[in-house]
């Protein structure tokens, strides 16, 4: 009998999304919580939006910092439109 070789490669699933011309990844999700990053980057740690929200009541919400962030660096409308995003989307049925 042979033994199978291991790959030394392994796959990953990346869910990315698009909101008010930014793009997104999903980096961590359940049924009701997300940690999500802007896709663009330059290099810098500091220079990328790293956010979270959470279902509340049904509805999904940034976090406070979040929000603070999103409007720093891109538009308060974004916010909302993220948001709706989630609630009309949802997560991905298998997490992440």
């Amino acid at each position: 009998m042979s033994e199978e070789k291991k790959s030394p490669y392994s796959k990953s699933v990346t869910y990315t999304f698009e909101v008010n011309d930014t793009g997104w990844q999903i980096l961590y999700c359940d049924e009701n919580m997300c940690e999500f990053e802007e896709t663009r980057k330059n290099g810098q740690e500091d220079c990328h939006m790293h956010c979270g929200a959470a279902k509340v009541d049904g509805k999904w919400v940034l976090d406070k910092r979040s929000k603070k962030t999103i409007e720093m660096y891109d538009s308060h409308e974004s916010i909302a439109l993220i948001e709706a995003f989630f609630d009309e989307h949802g997560m991905p049925q298998d997490g992440v």
